[in-house]
């Protein structure tokens, strides 16, 4: 028999620091036609239709199909594409730990359950105004206290939000000298410097065949 994929099939990996969110690869072209086919034939399908089996594949995946500004909601699997402000620097701090999604999820449903009311934000939260509410974040510091240090030290110098689940936190316009504050008081953590893209500069990057 052949070692072949069957049409439509296409095998995904990834590898990232700990406590990264893992999203799925775009599909590989070393594949041969099959790849693209695929591709293909997703491209034609209804936005609904993509964003459910988007959701299928995994928490967060249907934002990729939009790229850009956008408000997500319920396990990520609700995108509402907002208008693209324009591009901003972004510094992300990974602290020398990971946090374990499944404790923060499992935090969050205690609260929860015992009627303990969410905060609609941190103390500690810089601003809310690039940074919209993240409902793990109390739980992100309950599951793992010592992300509070490295979130007040980013809070002070720029305005800052964990990332999820943690425990990577991400700086709004962080430049140079931030940088090397932060580097100063957390030898241990690592600093990667971004920042955001459009709707239309993602779906250039982000497309196999240059545009969609």
């Amino acid at each position: 028999p052949s070692s072949r994929p069957p049409p439509g099939a296409f095998n995904v990996s990834s590898a990232s620091p700990a406590g990264w969110y893992n999203a799925p690869a775009a599909p590989s072209r070393a594949s041969g036609n099959g790849a693209r086919d695929v591709r293909f034939r997703i491209g034609a399908l209804p936005l609904a239709e993509l964003t459910s089996l988007a959701a299928g594949l995994g928490s967060d995946v249907p934002f990729f199909l939009h790229g850009g500004e956008a408000t997500v909601t319920g396990r990520g699997e609700v995108v509402r594409p907002l208008p693209d402000e324009p591009e901003v620097e972004l510094l992300l701090l990974l602290p020398p730990f990971p946090v374990s999604t499944v404790a923060v999820y499992a935090a969050l449903r205690r609260r929860r359950g015992s009627g303990t009311p969410l905060p609609e934000s941190l103390e500690i939260d810089a601003s809310a105004r690039f940074f919209g509410p993240n409902d793990l974040a109390s739980a992100v510091l309950e599951t793992h206290p010592g992300m509070k240090l490295f979130l007040e030290s980013a809070s002070e110098l720029a305005e800052s939000g964990i990332s999820g689940s943690g425990s990577t936190i991400v700086l709004r316009g962080a430049n140079a000298e931030i940088s090397a504050q932060l580097a100063r008081r957390h030898p241990d953590a690592r600093l990667i410097s971004c920042r955001t893209l459009s709707r239309d500069a993602y779906r250039s990057r982000a497309s196999i065949s240059g545009g969609w």
